[in-house]
This record gives structure tokens, sequence and C-alpha cells, in this order.
């Protein structure tokens, strides 16, 4: 049983609560004011984990029993075994390397979860804590070398992502910059290891965390967070689109359907997601894919017909229909666009 938790006032906490309330904030924020995609959510993981290890780290050098100061030590070295992929998870993000680089992206996030149970289940790495004037802190054993080799491979192989990965355009070749220079800064914080092994040197890891959270703040205002990921661009296309657009798949389902598409038709789109596409429209067979041009080419434009909608009025359409395929050139579905022409008779 853990003896009760009781804080003092510790100055040495301050500047790392004050550090990690803030990069929690940014998350937040970022999250809440940019589209909550790939980048802002790879970048809100970032926060998380420095956060848990700062606000750990705080509560640790305010206690005043060694039994409560080790449990926040091993909770604190969970976001510090994080942080790497979590690193690496943003700048893949930021860079667009997401997609290509997911089996490194596993690797680094199973050696990280693996080291952070290692933190939290052994005492081969994270052994105790030391008491100095300041408060209790970590007390890390040489086993833990291996994961501070990982530590810093992680950390600098981003730094030279960030320096190296050509760029589409000026404006992202600046961001990528600025987000290089705030996390080289931000990495200073790794001196707050130096204590841990016995070095009664001031934790002041946390400034850099702060100085990480000043530049970081300064390029999301400048250059925004938000992923031109072509998920990201469809999805904008479709609303921004004149006319309607359905996607189904090989067994007729829709898949994929537009405010325009759903309009036309009478039903609401999250009601058109998944119904057969056939029994929508009381048809025996998907439109036009019986047609000759469709079955030479997958393919046809701009044929006249006239669908059912929900109140079972016909409405007649200009329809072009094409056939969507996967890498390895199997049908997997059909794209319609189509166009209200009644009022063109």
């Amino acid at each position: 049983m853990h003896p009760t938790l009781q804080l003092v006032a510790a100055p040495a906490a301050l500047p790392a609560m004050v550090a990690a309330a803030a990069i929690f904030i940014l998350g937040v924020v970022v999250v809440a004011r940019e589209r909550a995609g790939t980048v802002t959510l790879s970048f809100f993981s970032l926060t998380l984990a420095v956060s848990l290890w700062l606000a750990s780290i705080s509560v640790m050098l305010a206690v005043t029993n060694p039994v409560n100061a080790f449990l926040f030590a091993r909770i604190a070295y969970v976001g510090v075994a994080l942080i790497p992929a979590a690193v690496l998870q943003f700048t893949f993000a930021l860079l667009g390397m997401a997609g290509i680089r997911k089996l490194a992206l596993v690797g680094v996030w199973t050696l990280s979860t693996l080291f952070a149970f290692g933190f939290t289940s052994s005492h081969r790495m994270l052994a105790g804590t030391w008491h100095y004037p300041w408060g209790f802190y970590p007390l890390l054993t040489p086993s833990s070398i291996v994961f501070l080799v990982f530590f810093g491979a992680v950390l600098l192989s981003s730094l030279v992502l960030l320096a190296t990965s050509p760029a589409n355009s000026q404006q992202e070749r600046l961001r990528n910059r600025a987000f290089l220079f705030a996390l080289a800064l931000g990495y200073f914080g790794c001196v707050d290891f130096i204590p841990s092994f016995g070095v009664p040197l001031y934790p002041l890891g946390s400034v850099a965390i702060l100085g990480f959270i000043a530049l970081s703040v300064r390029s999301i205002v400048r250059f925004r967070l938000t992923d031109l990921s072509p998920a990201f661009v469809a999805e904008r296309l479709l609303q921004t689109m004149p006319g309607g657009v359905i996607v189904v798949d090989m067994a007729g389902s829709v898949r994929v359907a537009n405010e325009v598409a759903a309009s036309l038709l009478g039903w609401p789109v999250a009601a058109m997601r998944g119904v057969d596409l056939c029994a929508l429209l009381g048809v025996p067979v998907l439109p036009v894919t019986d047609t000759d041009s469709f079955c030479r080419r997958s393919m046809t434009r701009n044929r006249i017909v006239q669908w059912k909608r929900r109140d079972g009025s016909e409405l007649e359409l200009s329809l072009s229909a094409s056939g969507l395929c996967d890498a390895a050139g199997n049908s997997v579905g059909v794209l319609y666009a189509l166009a209200d022409v009644s009022d063109r008779r």
C-alpha cells in the first residue's frame, strides 16, 4: 500500500508543471483549431507524451516520501518512453511519409511500448529515486543506456528527415525548417537525464520544452498544420462539387455520397451510406453497368436516365459512370456522377 500522498512547495516543480500544462493546452488547441487529421493528431500525441512526463516529474519533485516518488517516476517514464515514437510519427505525418513508412513506425511504437513496460514492471532500468536538495528524482541504472541510445537515435533521425526531405513548395520548406528548429530546441530537455545518474544537476529541461512550445506556436500560426492528403482533398472536393457523386462497391452498397446526390434523391447523406443502391432505386442491376460502353471500357458518359426519388417521383438525370479498380486491376466498385437535367427539357 502506498502512503498518503503529501506535497510540499517545491520551486523545482513549478517550471515542469507550467511546461506540462502549456504543452497539453497547445495540443488541445491545435486539434480544436485545425482539422483533426494525421498531422494534428500526431502532434497531439507528442504533446500528450511530453505533458505526462513533465506533470509526473513535477509531482515527484513535490512529494515527501520515496514510495510515492518512485510511483510518479514510473509514470513519468511511460511518457518518456513514448516520446521517440510520438516524435517520429509527427515527423512522418508532417512530411507526408506516414503511409510509406508504416513498418518503421510500427517498429518504433513497439519498442517504445516495450521500454514503457520495462520502466514500470521491473527495476532493471528505473531502480528507484535520488533525493536531491530540490526533491526526489528518478534513478536510472546502466541498463537504461540501451533506451537512451534508442531515444537519441530516433530523435536525431527526425531532425535529419526534416532537414533533408524534399519539399513541394517554399512554404512547405519553411514549415519543415521551423519545426526542425522547434524540435531541436526541445531536445535540449534531455539534460534532465543527467541527474538520473547521480549528478546533482538542477532539472531545467522544462525550459527547453517552453522554448519548443514558443517556436511551435509561431510555426503553427504562420503555416498551420492541416495536411493536404488525398483523403482531405477528396473530402473537400465532394463538398464543393456542383453535381452529385455516389460510389458503390461491387455488392452495390453505397460507400460514398455527397450532399448534392443525397438532396437530388431526397435522402439524408447518413441514410444513404451502406444502403443497396439497386434497392434504393428499385432496379435489378446497378445503373448503366449493363450498357455496351460500360462493358467495353468500364465507363459511360452523359446518359439520360430516370431515377426514383425517396417520395416515389421520377428524376431525370445526366449520368456518367466509371468502374473502379484496385492496384491489381480487380474491379472494386463504380463511381457515379449525376446532374439534374429535368429543367433543361
